[in-house]
């Protein structure tokens, strides 16, 4: 290797990468929990008021950079950590993957240029209320909360609306001679109109050519108008926001329909192509999803769709391993009966949608090593306490599912 020694907490993410909320407020990586819109931090690094090389050039990307190159752990990143500690694949581990070498000038406190990556939420509009969701990625969870007294900021929070911040943002894109990985979410992209404007845009200025061009979407909404826009793109991922093939997933994910979900899914699955048009199933593993999570996970191999997760880890009491030690062991004794692909995963890239047989097994091993963890009795009654407040346990379809009568 050259340049610097890779310890186990570096990544490259805060040289390579500018993420954006759906406020504008600046984050140094997806995978980390959503700054607290409103603060000191927010009010000065947002992109109405710093530039994203300034944003770049910052205190705060400095102090990111250093305790990478100096394998500091800190608390913004518990969910790579966690998810490398389960020996599943991680944001950090993907990243590591594009850019296994650090280069030699990352010694240098001011080095810095123009991302590889945009990782940007144009806006919190969507229609749904997940479970495990906040405010800034959701406007009817924003809604609900305000209702529950939990939240007082904006219900619609959304940077693209200031004509200013937009061309900023898409200028930088424009002119950075180093741009080829952009991921978009919400809220819900789909129903966003600056979705389609951006796309529109990248065409435009000669853009399809992107090394990967991915989005997150709830699977609420198939517009083939946009669709046959992004197959111009050299390379689309379109991860599905789902939980659960049955009807668990639509208390999780309120608002959803199953059987209408799958539908979609099926209908997207009709623009898959081999290596340039790619679907993935996206979950979020939690004390909410994982009793039915095995369908989701024989449904996929059954479409040879591709998987990846976010292990949960906030809120803490929603984590797998909050659930009491009968609920967990009646899950381990299930999910034995899972027949394991013969194939090895070394050497297998994590975005490679021809292993999706075996990137499924890793998310199902990396469920039953949660399932092996300690839970904590006041997280383990708080979450009981929540199923309690949204009735669920009132309901024998879903009770079933987290009392053993």
């Amino acid at each position: 290797m050259q340049g610097l020694q890779m310890n186990s907490f570096y990544c490259p993410v805060p040289w390579n990468e500018v993420h954006i909320n759906a406020d504008g407020t600046y984050h140094t990586c997806g995978a980390q929990e959503n700054q607290v819109s409103n603060t000191e931090f927010s009010k000065t690094h947002n992109v109405f008021c710093m530039t994203i090389d300034e944003w770049q050039l910052s205190q705060h990307q400095r102090r990111a950079r250093q305790d990478k190159l100096a394998g500091i752990e800190v608390p913004e990143c518990l969910m790579c950590y966690t998810e490398d500690r389960l020996q599943k694949s991680s944001k950090r581990i993907r990243e590591l993957q594009k850019f296994p070498v650090i280069p030699k000038e990352y010694q240098q406190n001011d080095f810095i240029r123009k991302p590889i990556s945009y990782h940007v939420s144009i806006g919190n509009e969507c229609n749904f209320a997940c479970k495990m969701c906040q405010p800034m990625a959701s406007s009817k969870v924003a809604v609900e909360w305000k209702q529950q007294a939990r939240y007082s900021g904006e219900t619609y929070v959304n940077w693209t609306k200031d004509p200013a911040a937009w061309n900023r943002v898409t200028n930088h894109m424009l002119t950075n001679p180093y741009f080829k990985f952009l991921h978009i979410l919400g809220g819900e992209p789909f129903i966003v109109p600056k979705f389609e404007e951006l796309i529109d845009i990248l065409l435009k200025n000669g853009l399809q050519d992107l090394k990967y061009f991915g989005l997150t979407t709830n699977g609420s909404v198939v517009n083939t108008r946009i669709l046959d826009k992004l197959k111009q793109f050299r390379y689309i991922d379109i991860g599905i926001s789902i939980e659960t093939a049955d009807v668990l997933n639509n208390y999780i994910r309120k608002g959803s329909k199953i059987d209408q979900l799958l539908a979609n899914i099926e209908q997207l699955l009709s623009y898959r192509e081999q290596g340039k048009f790619v679907i993935t199933i996206r979950t979020v593993p939690s004390a909410l999803s994982i009793h039915t999570i095995d369908k989701l996970f024989s449904w996929c191999i059954d479409h040879k769709v591709d998987i990846m997760s976010n292990t949960l880890v906030s809120p803490d009491h929603l984590q797998i391993r909050q659930l009491p030690s009968e609920v967990k062991e009646r899950l381990r004794e299930k999910f034995a009966y899972w027949q394991y692909s013969d194939k090895s995963l070394v050497g297998i890239k994590d975005r490679d949608e021809l292993f999706y047989r075996e990137h499924i097994d890793a998310e199902l091993r990396a469920i039953l090593r949660q399932l092996e963890l300690p839970n904590d009795a006041a997280k383990t009654e708080q979450l009981y306490d929540q199923l309690g407040r949204w009735g669920w346990l009132d309901d024998a379809e879903i009770r079933q599912h987290f009392v053993l009568e």
